[in-house]
């Protein structure tokens, strides 16, 4: 059982930031923090409290790193995948279209094969290819999704939605459970 913290006071704050920060996410080591804001994606090295990289971006609402440590993904009004150590650009998995959604969720399968998305669909990508496997039904055009999550074996996919639901599919059945 974890023990109750019991210094309850704040220990820093990254402040360098002058956008809304959207999401926070570390690296598979724990050395590393990704943070999405509206125009950027900033990386600080836990250790010495440093920002030691900005990504200039287009709308960012959604950063994950992969479990295997080679990529981050963001996402926002594109997919893109970014080389975890370099931070150079990858891919582009999507680039915005006039009318489309924003990606506000992204989740990476354990293995670090897949992709999976979400705005008002759950989409999964695969990594080496850039391709889009599938998208899931089960969702209605009002609907975000907000979380995604993976089964420890990556066969199922949780969505958090807004409609107060969370949705879950088997991957390779296609099915709504």
């Amino acid at each position: 059982m974890d023990t109750p913290v019991q210094n309850k006071s704040l220990i820093y704050t990254f402040d360098e930031l002058k956008e809304d920060v959207y999401c926070v996410t570390f690296n598979p080591t724990g050395d590393l923090l990704a943070s999405a804001s509206y125009r950027s994606i900033a990386l600080w090295d836990i250790c010495s409290n440093k920002l030691v990289h900005r990504i200039n971006e287009d709308i960012c609402h959604t950063v994950s790193f992969s479990p295997d440590g080679e990529l981050l993904a963001s996402g926002g009004s594109n997919l893109k995948l970014w080389n975890a150590n370099t931070f150079e650009l990858v891919e582009t998995l999507k680039e915005k279209k006039e009318n489309q959604n924003l990606i506000i969720s992204l989740k990476f399968s354990p293995n670090s094969e897949v992709l999976a998305s979400g705005d008002y669909t759950v989409s999964l990508w695969d990594v080496a290819t850039g391709v889009l496997l599938q998208t899931f039904n089960g969702l209605e055009q009002s609907d975000s999704v907000y979380s995604i999550a993976y089964s420890k074996d990556g066969e199922n996919i949780f969505a958090g939605c807004n409609d107060s639901k969370i949705k879950i599919w088997c991957k390779l059945c296609n099915k709504r459970k």
